[in-house]
């Protein structure tokens, strides 16, 4: 919300794109870990087993067989998933904070508590 509503006070963002993310580039391991903790606070119990690794080659070949069905026109969720599975995920958010002024207000682990949150006060599954 904090990106759109600065979007729409700058008349230069008209017809342009940002990324609205946290600064910070994160491991899928961190971002897991991270998603426990806010269900925990939550109330909710999660796993404590060490999740699957894995192999980077998987990845690799995932990532080459999503850019050959994407480019056959077609879209295959798990592939590209995968195929992102090695990676860091990160957003470059410099256009946006230069742009706009946009500095993230939430940390990563307080907006998932609130996406929990939100989720079980509207009864959502988890």
């Amino acid at each position: 919300m904090q990106g759109v509503l600065l979007a729409e006070r700058v008349p230069a963002a008209a017809g342009n794109a940002y990324w609205i993310a946290d600064a910070e580039p994160y491991a899928l391991r961190d971002v897991l870990q991270t998603v426990r903790r806010a269900l925990e606070a939550e109330g909710l119990s999660v796993s404590h087993r060490r999740p699957l690794s894995v192999p980077r080659i998987a990845g690799v070949v995932a990532e080459k067989l999503d850019a050959i069905t994407q480019a056959a026109g077609r879209y295959v969720q798990v592939l590209h998933v995968l195929g992102e599975l090695k990676d860091t995920i990160a957003c470059d958010i410099s256009r946006a904070r230069k742009e706009l002024g946009y500095e993230p207000a939430v940390s990563l682990y307080d907006g998932m508590r609130a996406s929990v949150r939100w989720c079980l006060e509207r009864g959502d599954p988890l």
